[in-house]
């Protein structure tokens, strides 16, 4: 070949390559850049997760038979759990009718779903609610026998409203189960009231997860109609923002979480979808939560007017993960999620498994008690559940802790295993 005909044929591999360099600029394939592409890029698919039969469960089943002292508390992960959920889903009820408040005397067992749970959401829990001329809508299921009675009611309490009907259970079978959970429990509520500590010292499972990092830019392109019109902006050495002009979306890298945030003022539509179903279906499309995932709902009163709060808690075993970063909040306004915020860091599988001995409520409380003397147990609220400790670069440790609280703000994570400090203060 001659020397011109050697330059042909270097100029069209240039050319060539140039050609394809620009068509996956063009397409935005650069998916493991922070920049942005110039065109589209492929849409992030939907996850499966959150769901709204699995995120809507009851974050805890609290049973107290009458005249006894502090409830028993089954979470997810106790085989009583289901055992009552299964018998809420097969009662009947007859008479269903509103009433000032809901009764809570007696012998009962409170179902504390994390929301609201519109009527049709609802009835996937209590399924004969289907069947009443009532569309209710509650964040609490009761079912109690008031002392001297023979009908066991079932009660429906909501901020908008509460209800009563009268169900199918027998009386005496509904009191010897009761008895049963109550002798059986392994959890009892703080203080009477928000929280649940070991009644005594027992054996739980602590694990190792493996860990990935989701995609950034295409979690980051999911929330734009039009990723080429980014702009990308530092906004402080650990901080990265991209927006179009109109949303943003923040990139904070020391805690490797993303936040998306609309500050647009949206007016009240005239038709929308539920809150909860709205944010629901917004997650999927921005890369989904663990499959175990309760929802919770932050209490309306400390916000602002029309904004609902929404956290995404992921659990294992049948313990909520307390640690900071590790839960996925969404935010909604005038029918518009205004606010979303999520870790990176995923667990992917589960790679080892072993039981720890931890301490019971009380010995934690004497535990605590030598770190700040002067502490009531009505300060503070007192919630069992898994820590996240860094276990290498690409695995995490979770471990049973106390997770402590005062006013809504976690001051102390007390190691459940020894009731020594993981996070807060120390003694002095």
């Amino acid at each position: 070949m001659t020397r011109a005909g050697w330059k042909t044929l270097l100029l069209a591999l240039l050319v060539g390559v140039s050609l394809v360099e620009s068509f996956w600029l063009w397409r935005g394939l650069w998916q493991n850049s922070t920049e942005v592409g110039i065109g589209q890029a492929p849409l992030l698919p939907a996850a499966a997760q959150p769901d709204a039969r699995t995120v809507t469960r009851p974050v805890e089943i609290r049973v107290k038979y009458a005249g006894t002292g502090r409830p028993s508390v089954l979470l997810p992960g106790d085989p009583a759990y289901q055992d009552w959920l299964t018998r809420l889903a097969r009662l009947s009820l007859r008479n269903l009718h509103p009433v000032a408040n809901a009764p809570d005397d007696g012998t009962t067992v409170v179902f504390q779903f994390g929301t609201t749970l519109d009527h049709p959401t609802l009835s996937r829990w209590v399924p004969a609610l289907r069947n009443t001329p009532l569309a209710v809508a509650a964040e609490t299921v009761t079912l109690y026998l008031p002392i001297g009675s023979d009908t066991v009611y079932l009660a429906l309490a909501s901020r908008s409203g509460d209800y009563v009907a009268e169900t199918d259970l027998p009386p005496n079978l509904f009191a010897n189960a009761i008895r049963s959970t109550v002798w059986s429990a392994r959890f009892v509520s703080w203080n009477g009231s928000d929280g649940w500590v070991p009644l005594k010292p027992m054996e739980v499972a602590a694990s190792t997860w493996r860990t990935d990092r989701a995609g950034l830019m295409p979690l980051v392109r999911s929330f734009f109609v039009n990723p080429a019109a980014l702009t990308r902006i530092p906004e402080n050495t650990a901080t990265w923002v991209w927006t179009d002009g109109s949303r943003v979306v923040r990139w904070d890298e020391a805690q490797d979480a993303l936040t998306y945030e609309d500050p647009n003022q949206t007016a009240p539509l005239r038709r929308r979808l539920p809150a909860l179903q709205l944010a629901l279906g917004f997650v999927r499309t921005h890369g989904g939560v663990p499959a175990d995932t309760v929802v919770e709902e932050e209490d309306d009163s400390i916000f602002a007017d029309a904004l609902q709060a929404f956290t995404f808690v992921p659990y294992d075993q049948g313990l909520p993960i307390l640690s900071d970063g590790t839960a996925y909040e969404a935010d909604v306004s005038h029918g518009t999620v205004v606010r979303f915020t999520r870790p990176l860091r995923e667990r992917v599988r589960r790679t080892r498994v072993w039981q720890v001995a931890v301490l019971s409520g009380s010995q934690m409380w004497k535990a605590l008690q030598r770190i700040e003397p002067a502490i009531s147990p009505g300060d503070v609220t007192v919630v069992f559940g898994y820590a996240v400790r860094p276990h290498g670069a690409d695995a995490v440790d979770l471990l049973p802790a106390y997770f402590i609280s005062e006013s809504g703000i976690v001051m102390w994570v007390l190691d459940a295993r020894t009731g020594s400090v993981m996070e807060g203060m120390t003694a002095p």
